[in-house]
């Protein structure tokens, strides 16, 4: 990622939240791939960094891709594990929509 000229510039936590918006979207273009590498590459960063930030809201934007997909499984694994993190960093909001996503998948 810090080979794009234009995110070199952005700092972490707004390149998080850029990577996380990009999913989402793809996600509700029906782009599951695209969202998902998004995502993903997010995640791999912040954990590159060792850094818990965004961590709930990037798993919970994986659980909604795997919704999307129709694997339930998968979405429940991210879910609890959004769920977790927000616990964690005290994110009421996040946890109030794992815990919804949760007991709507289980």
């Amino acid at each position: 990622m810090d080979s794009e000229p234009g995110l070199m510039m952005i700092d972490f936590p707004n390149h998080l939240r850029i990577y996380g918006t990009i999913a989402e979207i793809f996600c509700a273009l029906g782009a599951y791939p695209t969202a998902r590498r998004y995502v993903k590459e997010a995640i791999q960063d912040a954990l590159d960094k060792h850094s818990l930030y965004l961590l709930d809201y990037l798993y919970f934007v994986l659980g909604q891709i795997e919704v999307q997909r129709e694997n339930d499984q998968k979405a429940l694994q991210h879910f609890h594990v959004a769920q977790t993190l927000a616990q964690i960093r005290k994110h009421p909001l996040i946890l109030t929509q794992a815990n919804a996503q949760i007991q709507k998948l289980a």
